[in-house]
This record gives structure tokens, sequence and C-alpha cells, in this order.
């Protein structure tokens, strides 16, 4: 690969590392896993966990679709005429608020933009990142901050029948009973350059982006496209990536608990590592649906797994809706260094990734 695109920094605030346990919400009766923590302390705190070197190296943040925006928007739309509202519920309504955290702790920064792909974004926006690091032979950081457990994003994902109503119901992914995920809030950044501007600042290597691929296949709203489709894309990213399949330790699922979605996802894995023994894990049974931010919040959990030499297993599955011991419920030490990351969001929008660490 000449000049690959590699990972010189990460970040992540999320339930897992707050330590924050699920809760079911009084008013909606729906599981999530709520950050005691508003929108922008989550962006900041994440920032100053990015090495000092990397910060100032930043030269373009690209945003994942941050719903830092739904309870400002919902607290704005509801007053009379004369009441007061305060700026910072203005701004959130304007999905401004991470703009402004950024603006604030990046001071080479000299552009942003945003990327919408729904639960996909952090991988369109790997994607996306990775053009602009060549163009400008730019450090680019990817930032997916999301906060979507207000009154209108409950309600919306009710409504869809996405969601588990309540403790009782909610399994996690790959369990016979699973009927929709707990929603979750995080945040995930993830700085990417060039192999060469990164030797030239002299920035640690964390991973290569050996394949980064992105399809949109749109057939139905919420349904998931064609499995076949979505399959192909797997295979021509592994493909892309030069790795052989043994080299993979695992299967960083989407995996959101749905019974649709998990089944689909599962039946493409059994099918592309076929008589190959490698993990597959959710880790949304970990920290609940983290909307735009789960790819990065989850790939940067597989990138720290596997500097570790561990795969985080899939918590709380006690009854796999199939006998494959590749769905694993205990963590799996590991030596591989290469893992595959998937993520498939509304509009048929889906991607995979295949990460090394170095």
């Amino acid at each position: 690969m000449i000049n690959p695109l590699v990972i010189v920094g990460v970040a992540r605030v999320d339930s897992s590392t707050e330590n924050t346990q699920p809760v079911a919400t009084p008013d909606h009766g729906i599981w999530v896993c709520k950050l005691p923590q508003d929108f922008t302390d989550m962006a900041t705190d994440a920032i100053a966990k990015l090495p000092a070197n990397v910060r100032a190296s930043i030269h373009t943040v690209i945003t994942c679709s941050a719903t830092d925006d739904s309870p400002a928007r919902q607290r704005c739309a509801t007053p009379q005429l004369n009441d007061r509202i305060r700026p910072r519920d203005v701004l959130g309504a304007l999905g401004v608020n991470l703009v402004v955290a950024l603006n604030e702790n990046l001071p080479n920064m000299q552009n942003m933009f945003k990327v919408e792909a729904a639960c996909a974004s952090g991988l369109f926006g790997l994607e996306v990142a990775g053009m602009v690091a060549r163009t400008k032979n730019a450090v680019v950081l990817l930032a997916g901050v999301d906060k979507s457990t207000s009154p209108l994003f409950l309600n919306l994902f009710r409504n869809v029948g996405a969601v588990a109503m309540s403790p009782d119901q909610y399994y996690v992914a790959f369990d016979s009973r699973r009927c929709g995920f707990a929603m979750g809030e995080g945040a995930g950044l993830l700085a990417v350059t060039t192999l060469s501007h990164a030797q030239e600042l002299n920035l640690s290597v964390i991973a290569t982006v050996d394949a980064i691929n992105t399809r949109t296949m749109v057939t139905h709203p919420t349904d998931p496209s064609n499995p076949e489709l979505i399959e192909q894309l797997v295979r021509e990213t592994i493909q892309t990536s030069g790795r052989n399949l043994a080299e993979f330790a695992y299967w960083d699922a989407h995996g959101t608990a749905t019974p649709v979605g998990d089944e689909l996802e599962y039946n493409i894995f059994a099918k592309v590592f076929e008589n190959h023994d490698l993990a597959i894990s959710s880790f949304k049974s970990r920290v609940g649906h983290c909307m735009s931010a789960s790819a990065l919040v989850e790939m940067i959990n597989g990138i720290e797994n596997l500097q570790k030499q561990i795969i985080t297993h899939n918590h709380n599955l006690t009854d796999k809706f199939v006998k494959d011991d590749r769905i694993i419920t205990q963590p799996v030490h590991t030596t591989k260094r290469t893992f595959v990351k998937t993520s498939f969001g509304f509009g048929g929008r889906n991607a995979a990734a295949v990460i090394t660490v170095t």
C-alpha cells in the first residue's frame, strides 16, 4: 500500500469508560445508557484525551451527524413568543454546540464540515477523512458526539419500534430474545493522516486503515438492504485490504439487537469467514447504541482491544440465537492485530473497514 492512511490519535467517552449503568427513563419506559455529562463537556473531555501534539496538528475536522440539538430544539419549539431562551439552547437547536467546542480546543484548525449517514456516519466520515488527508496532506480529526437520549429521539425510535421498552425486554445483540436496542450516549474522536505526513510531524502511528468501503443501497427507509450486496461490500473491503482471512482477530459487529439486523449480519459473517476461527462481538452490549457516534466509539474500542491483546465479549449474552462458539460470551485473548468493522444505517447506508493495530 503506497502512503497508507494511518490513525495517529483516538479518544472516546462512553458509558463503559464513565462506568455508567443503563437506566430506564421514567417518562418513556425506554432502556438507555445515559452519561452524567452534557454535550459540550463530552466533546471537551474527548478532545482532552488526545495527545497534545496531535491536537496541535489538526488541520481539518469532519463531524458526524451529532444530535446535540434534539433537547434544545424541543425547548426552543415549546416556549411562548415572548419567553426568553438561553443562547446555548439556540446554538444547540442549530446544531452548533460541537462546532463551538472544537473551535475552543483546537487552535490550529482551519476547516470543518459534516458527514451525515445515520448510524453509519463514523465509517462514511472515515472514508471522507482519508480523501481530505491525502488531498491536503493534513491531519484530519473525525469527531462523533451523540447525546440522543432526549424525549424527541426516544419517542422517535420508540414509534419506529427499534428500541427495547423496559429492562425486562432488553437483550443484547445475538440473543434469541432480542427485540431492540438500548439507546446510548458517547463521543469518539479519531485523528487520521497519511503515513508520510505522520512521519514528517513525528506523530506516533496507532493503527493503519487497510481499507474503507461505503455504499448506499436504498431499498427501504428502515429495512436492511439486500444481504447479498452487503456481503459483496464486505468481501471487496477485505480484498482491498490485502489481508488474509486467517489474519483477522474478530468482527466488530454493528449488532443492534434488532431481530432482523443481527441475523442478517451474522449470516454474512458466517459466509465470509466460513471455516475460520475468529470472534464476533458487539460493543453496544456495553454502551448502548450511540447512534451517529457509534461506529467511532466501537472502532476505538476495537483498537484498544487489540493493543491489550484482548477482545471484548458480548456483555450479558445468555441465550445465543444460533449455536456458534465464535459469538463470544467471555473475553478472548488474541495476538492478532487486524479486525473488520461494519456499520449499517437507515436508508441503506452501509460500510465496512479493515483496521490493523501497529
